[in-house]
């Protein structure tokens, strides 16, 4: 039975799933894997941060309880892609392209965008980062042009509407903000991974996640006072976001704000410290944004 506080009961998955014991941890928490998004989740996180035996048998209950929808399926692949970064050798990078459909993915629906972009992650994790470009710039052309100009005024519109038209370009959504990302990671083309986030911010202004990427856009063209901008109006919404935070801690660097930028990084430092089990990703951009404000 799951404790009215989530802190000690995720650190007893967590305990279970690092000892090795997944079997006893899916006793107590494999009926909530199958309706719980976020106990998806958090067992997903700790999978990933196990030893690679217990791990891999975690993920493999993981995946059997997830539901068969193509959001659902889309999710469980980039949660093998995660695995698969833990453990490069292991089974994870297999088991993630095994989701996709035998037959192929075209975007000729929403659903079938999701999977594209979930397959991008699968080739670009494959050492194919031109072709993740390929397969997320066909994600959003497949979005139909008017639904892009109806989403511009997506707010105005009634509820189910607005439920409608966001399902139908969501993932012209995801592949805009990942390919941003991936040109900013390149330093490739860096005025189109603007626009691609600013296309995306028009439909949804206040998404922090948005935000944070267009800010990091920003600061690789050198455009630092809009960055601040933007995650000022990030941090006042998701004030104790470990990744938002480093975000504005590479900013206030790239300001020449050095103490700053330091005590931002320590208390991401703490923040990190709370967490039994933090993501790797978290940790090793934590070590890298430190790096960089220490010199």
């Amino acid at each position: 039975m799951q404790s009215d506080d989530p802190g000690p009961y995720r650190s007893l998955l967590g305990a279970l799933i690092m000892t090795g014991n997944v079997r006893e941890a899916m006793r107590l928490e494999g009926a909530r894997l199958a309706e719980s998004p976020t106990a998806r989740d958090v067992w997903a996180r700790l999978a990933s941060l196990a030893p690679y035996d217990s791990g891999l048998e975690a993920m493999s209950f993981l995946e059997a309880a997830t539901p068969s929808t193509a959001p659902e399926r889309a999710a469980m692949i980039g949660t093998w892609i995660q695995f698969h970064r833990r453990h490069p050798d292991g089974e994870g990078l297999a088991r993630a392209r095994a989701l996709l459909p035998r037959d192929g993915v075209q975007a000729t629906d929403a659903s079938s965008g999701l999977l594209l972009v979930a397959k991008a992650d699968v080739v670009r994790a494959e050492g194919d980062p031109g072709g993740m470009r390929r397969v997320l710039q066909s994600v959003i052309d497949s979005i139909p042009a008017d639904a892009w100009k109806q989403a511009a005024s997506i707010a105005t519109l009634p509820l189910p509407e607005q439920q409608s038209l966001f399902e139908q370009i969501a993932p012209g959504i995801y592949a805009r903000n990942n390919l941003a990302m991936v040109l900013v990671e390149q330093r490739q083309d860096l005025d189109v991974a603007l626009r691609l986030v600013e296309e995306c911010i028009a439909v949804l202004p206040n998404e922090p996640n948005l935000l944070d990427s267009r800010a990091q856009v920003l600061l690789a063209l050198g455009r630092l006072s809009e960055a601040e901008t933007d995650m000022v109006k990030v941090l006042r919404m998701v004030p104790l976001d470990p990744n938002f935070q480093l975000t504005a801690a590479e900013i206030l660097a790239g300001s020449g704000r050095i103490q700053d930028a330091v005590q931002v990084v320590n208390r991401v430092q703490d923040l990190v410290a709370q967490e039994p089990w933090p993501s790797r990703e978290l940790e090793e951009r934590l070590r890298r944004v430190r790096a960089l404000v220490q010199g």
